[in-house]
């Protein structure tokens, strides 16, 4: 067998490949596309200047004092030959300038994609929260304000039975099974319970609560007292619905006084009793020694009393002195004067 020489080993070619001119430079450019695609886009310091640009997140609301449901989200990005490439690993920070809400971290570094992201608690009060986003360039220095976002806190109220979601939950009246459109059941709290005296005898809370004790009956056309009558012993109670001018049971109301003796149309304006006096003649001059004390004027009598003879109308204080017949005529105390 033939066995090489030294000689013979120093001519043989080294093992492994040699690269040179143009293919040299192709390994060099795949190498970095390599790098860019398992690294991402190009950090900070790779680019003169970038751009943020908000995603989603913006101009949001919900209660105040809480947090929103989705992230502020913002991409960083640079111009690349004809087209824009994403940023990675910039600082972006997220600054409250309104509202008096907080943000969770308060910055964070964009992705591989150039994306970042942060969650904002709304301040307590209603209105506009606004967050700023914010970042210094770390290769020139230089201060960079992007753009901002906007969100609206809203104060909600205790849920109550009108039809309205107060509590800013989507959802109106809920927890309330007195509550029958927007309204309270009869003889209800409007939310969960009877008033007192009531029960709900038939469990249903559409109707509402059913009187189970006897109450003091009242002008309402229910039978309050539980004895089988309705409104039973009130005079000035009509159908359920107190009279005019009465306290819907048996009295008149102040200033007013039942001066026919009708309930049914209830009480009148009150006015002071009159002493009327007796006119038997009818002259229009009463008897001063016959007279009866009543709000309206009763028949036969007048508010006069100075007829001198009640039994004869051609003897009042208004007839004509008669000379000769023996008789006082004008009632002025003299005769055939």
């Amino acid at each position: 067998m033939h066995q090489p020489s030294p000689t013979e080993h120093h001519h043989h070619r080294p093992r492994g490949i040699v690269w040179s001119g143009p293919a040299l430079a192709f390994v060099v450019l795949l190498a970095a596309f390599v790098n860019s695609c398992t690294n991402g886009g190009p950090t900070e310091a790779d680019v003169g200047s970038v751009s943020l640009t908000i995603v989603s997140g913006d101009l949001q609301s919900g209660p105040a004092g809480q947090e929103l449901p989705n992230p502020l989200v913002v991409q960083v990005t640079t111009v690349r030959g004809n087209g824009t490439r994403p940023v990675s690993g910039k600082l972006v920070n997220f600054v409250v300038i309104q509202g008096g809400g907080t943000v969770f971290a308060g910055a964070a570094l964009t992705d591989r994609d150039g994306f970042a992201q942060d969650y904002l608690t709304l301040g307590p009060g209603a209105g506009l929260n606004v967050v700023e986003v914010r970042s210094v360039n770390s290769t020139t220095g230089a201060k960079e304000t992007f753009g901002t976002f906007e969100a609206t806190g809203i104060l909600l109220e205790t849920e109550a039975c009108d039809g309205v979601d107060n509590d800013g939950d989507g959802q109106v009246d809920e927890g309330f099974i007195y509550c029958i459109g927007g309204a309270p059941a009869q003889n209800t709290d409007g939310e969960n319970s009877c008033l007192s005296g009531f029960d709900d005898q038939n469990a249903d809370p559409v109707d509402g609560c059913e009187q189970s004790l006897a109450m003091p009956e009242v002008c309402n056309n229910i039978d309050d007292d539980l004895n089988g009558q309705v409104d039973d012993g009130l005079l000035y109670c009509i159908s359920g619905v107190p009279a005019a001018n009465t306290d819907g049971a048996n009295a008149c109301l102040s200033g007013f006084d039942d001066v026919d003796g009708d309930p049914l149309n209830g009480c009148e304006s009150a006015v002071e009793p009159t002493i009327w006096y007796q006119d038997a003649d009818a002259d229009g001059f009463g008897d001063a020694g016959i007279s009866v004390t009543a709000e309206l004027q009763p028949m036969g009598f007048v508010a006069d009393n100075t007829d001198c003879d009640d039994t004869d109308p051609n003897v009042n204080p208004g007839a004509e002195e008669i000379m000769g017949n023996g008789i006082d005529d004008n009632c002025n105390g003299q005769i055939d004067e």
